[in-house]
């Protein structure tokens, strides 16, 4: 260790150099003065006077616990306050007698992005909250379904915390959406609906509300027993409409798996191809299994397929790049 290390000036009054020299020899019990008054010009020349700092760490301290009771109020909130609709909701039934079960999920993005989706199809529209003087808290979704825009108002409320369950209890104002009356339904559907289902009765009309819980995208169906491939079809396929000004992707995957996406609507299903037919396979919102066939001709970057025609792409979600 150097002369310079072995000390700590601190002390204002030892800034000068006969000062430091005056250390310098009573602090070194083995040399004799003559030998470190000789040396000491050089240790001033080469080793500047290095003074302690002494830190204000108060700002610090308060900073860290500003950070950390923020930190505290945000976790209480998220835990128990948190009223945020974002994320996947899903709610399952038992339909025929219990025997099979539906679900049933609702997705809602930043951007105001909703989807609904139960087996294989997905809608996609867009979502609104709003405060209404009857209804207290109130969601808009505006779905379209078979080309026409529908709009489905629900009064919202949240149930619940991350540690019991959180819940989003949906109460159906417009009697459109998963309503138990929908004439639609089967008998034995409505009457499984009822029973899922609370009623709520808002000046002498009943509603009909449903839970909610966080879910996951679980539509997905794995390839059907009697898978058979081409590899000609195999990847993705654009297919644009100029009249209507309209685009959609078709996409078959190797493991026996299709995707059929556009801007408010999604198919997931497995398919299978035999003799030049491509054999599709979907559960829609009723539950019950689609099948469809179509011819298919691949000639190079062209594919048809029944009568729509569709060019080869990289990108399965090349029909967003078609949207004016």
């Amino acid at each position: 260790m150097s002369d310079d290390e072995q000390f700590d000036i601190s002390n204002s009054e030892l800034s000068g150099s006969e000062t430091l020299k005056e250390a310098l020899i009573s602090d070194n019990e083995n040399g004799t003065a003559a030998d470190i008054a000789e040396n000491t010009d050089d240790v001033l020349e080469d080793s500047p006077v290095r003074r302690k700092r002494i830190y204000n760490r108060g700002p610090l301290i308060i900073a860290a616990c500003i950070f950390l009771a923020t930190l505290i109020v945000f976790g209480v909130w998220k835990c128990f306050f948190d009223t945020s609709i974002g994320g996947t909701w899903g709610m399952e039934m038992s339909i025929n007698d219990g025997s099979e079960k539906v679900q049933f999920n609702l997705t809602f993005e930043d951007n105001k992005t909703a989807r609904f989706h139960s087996g294989g199809v997905v809608y996609i529209g867009r979502y609104e909250l709003a405060d209404d003087d009857d209804h207290g808290k109130v969601l808009n979704l505006y779905i379209p379904v078979y080309g026409q825009v529908q709009l489905f108002s629900f009064n919202y409320d949240f149930d619940g915390n991350i540690f019991t369950g959180r819940r989003l209890k949906l109460t159906d104002l417009s009697g459109m959406f998963l309503s138990p009356d929908d004439s639609s339904s089967s008998k034995e559907e409505t009457e499984s609906k009822k029973k899922t289902a609370d009623s709520v009765e808002i000046d002498g009309v009943t509603y009909y509300r449903w839970d909610f819980k966080p879910g996951s995208e679980g539509y997905r169906i794995s390839k059907s027993g009697d898978f058979k491939s081409d590899e000609k079809i195999i990847g993705s396929w654009l297919y644009k409409n100029d009249e209507v000004d309209y685009s959609y992707t078709m996409t078959f995957n190797s493991d026996g798996t299709f995707e059929q996406l556009s801007p408010d609507l999604e198919i997931h299903g497995t398919y299978t191809v035999k003799d030049g037919v491509c054999y599709t396979k979907f559960y829609p919102i009723s539950n019950s299994l689609s099948e469809q066939s179509f011819s298919y001709v691949v000639d190079g970057d062209k594919f048809s397929l029944g009568d729509s025609n569709f060019i080869k792409t990289d990108d399965k979600y090349a029909y967003k790049s078609e949207i004016n």
